[in-house]
Order: C-alpha cells, then structure tokens, then sequence
C-alpha cells in the first residue's frame, strides 16, 4: 500500500486554446455566483446510510468522486461502495474542513475509514498528516488526514466511516474528472453545478454539534466568492500553454492548429470556475474579529 502525502494534479497539462479561454473567462463571469465545487463530483450522506449496502453505489471508482458527511456524536458509522476494474487505481483520502472544531481534535477522536477490497483485503486510513488545501479560487480550506493510492483490485469496494466524536469528513475516492455520473442510493443529490450551492454551503457552515454551532468563534464563514482576477490569470496562463501544444501537435501531424479546442472545453471551464481541486472540496472561510 503506497500512502502518498502530495497528488496535486498538474493543471498545466490542461489544454486550453485561445479561443476556449475567451469561453472559459465568459462562463467565470456568469457562474460567479455559483458555489464553488471541487475537482471531486460531490454526493451528501444523510444519518440513515450507516452501511454500505445502504450508502451510496459509485459504480465507476475511478472518477472523481468526494462523499461529505456529519458525525454528530462517537460510536456512528456512513458508508458506501464503488467498483474499479482490471488497469484502474484505487485513490481515497480523508479530508476534514479546516474549521472549529475538527482542526482542534486530537487524530485519536477524529474519523477513519475501513476500506474493504474485493478480495477480502482492509485498508484502515486513519490521521496520519496534517496537510492544509486552500484552494485559492474560492478561498475554501481543507484538512488532509490520509491519502491511498495503489493498483486497484478489480470488484466492488465497500467504505465504512466510522466516528470517534462529531466531525465533519470529506472521504474523496478516484481521480478522473467526469461530473454528474449515474449513481445509486443517493438523496436529494444536486443535478447541476447550481444546485451544489445549497448542500455545500450547509456542510461547510453548520457544525457536527449544536454546542460547538452556540460556542463563540473568531471565525465567520461567509458564501462563496470566486476570485474572478486570479482565475483569469490562471487561465491566460493554461491559454498560451495550450495553444503552443496545440501549434506544436499541428506540425507534427499535420491537423489545423487549435481543432480540438472547442469539443470540450466548455466542460473544464465549469470545473474551473467551480474551484478546481482536492477536492475536496464549499464555502468561504473568512477570519474577523470577534
């Protein structure tokens, strides 16, 4: 089992012609207001799926997928299961918000998740790291326990969450970038990137008890708010990178520079006005004075 403490995605290998940039800029201005969303296609667990069998099915565990949940108290469970087949890896990591009270529990009173393979085999992935996220297009910031990454075995993979005390989680599972994919056994889940708002937003600002939500706390969070200047230097950054890919492609196979730009880059712009990364994947964080 490899444990790996870094798997940033590198977004400079995204090709953007200078045409889908334009696009890309336009659909940032006009989805502004919508929340931000992770790299992860993001599925809510309600209090009733305790199993797997009762939680949600991904039926493809190689995409991207981030399963938010609340432990109100010790002693609960949430699950799910997915499937991966023969030439996929097997990717899951565990992530808190990087908010009161998650960051100031010890590891031993913080989620784990038991991760049983199809051929019997468990992974137990408890807090090993406390590696901070902040994704800087929506200002958001996340807590990274534990990540796995090893050659999947091919079947159905079950997940049970355990509690050792409220906690909000984040368990985010494979790492292909397809959103909205049919899955089973999900409530209420949103059908666009519009309607992630709503259910983000609750997760990220409501805390996994009513005493820790009446506590006082330095920390205001705010909805999100997309930094449309940063996003557009990033993106006349991945521009030119993409066109000289494409110019240089051009040459070597003779295809007319910038063909392919177009099919699909309406879809990574989305992705990347949603806040594009580990995702992780919420809402605005904001320190002020008490």
């Amino acid at each position: 089992m490899e444990i790996v403490a870094n798997t940033r995605r590198n977004r400079s290998s995204r090709r953007l012609s200078r045409a889908g940039t334009l696009v890309v800029i336009t659909a940032a201005l006009t989805l502004s207001l919508a929340a931000p969303v992770a790299a992860h296609d993001p599925i809510f667990l309600t209090d009733e799926q305790a199993t797997p069998d009762t939680g949600p099915y991904l039926p493809d565990g190689a995409i991207s997928w981030a399963i938010y949940g609340t432990f109100p108290a010790d002693g609960e469970t949430r699950g799910f299961e997915f499937d991966l087949r023969d030439g996929d890896d097997l990717y899951a990591s565990l992530l808190i918000p990087n908010l009161e009270p998650e960051i100031s529990l010890p590891d031993a009173e913080l989620p784990y998740v038991e991760l049983t393979l199809p051929n019997g085999e468990v992974r137990t992935l408890e807090a090993e790291i406390r590696e901070v996220f902040d994704e800087q297009f929506s200002q958001t910031s996340y807590v990274t326990l534990v990540e796995l990454k090893e050659p999947a075995v091919a079947g159905r993979h079950t997940v049970v969450v355990q509690s050792r005390g409220p906690a909000r989680f984040v368990v985010a599972v494979g790492e292909r970038e397809v959103f909205f994919t049919p899955a089973e056994r999900t409530v209420d889940r949103p059908s666009d990137f519009f309607g992630i708002a709503g259910p983000l937003n609750a997760w990220y600002q409501t805390p996994p008890t009513a005493e820790a939500a009446d506590a006082p706390n330095d920390e205001v969070v705010d909805d999100v708010e997309i930094d449309v200047q940063a996003l557009e230097t990033e993106l006349e950054a991945l521009a030119q990178e993409g066109a000289d890919e494409e110019q240089a492609a051009g040459e070597a196979d003779g295809a007319p520079e910038g063909g392919s730009g177009l099919t699909w880059v309406l879809p990574v712009a989305i992705v990347v006005v949603a806040g594009a990364g580990v995702g992780m994947w919420l809402a605005r964080r904001r320190a002020s004075a008490a």
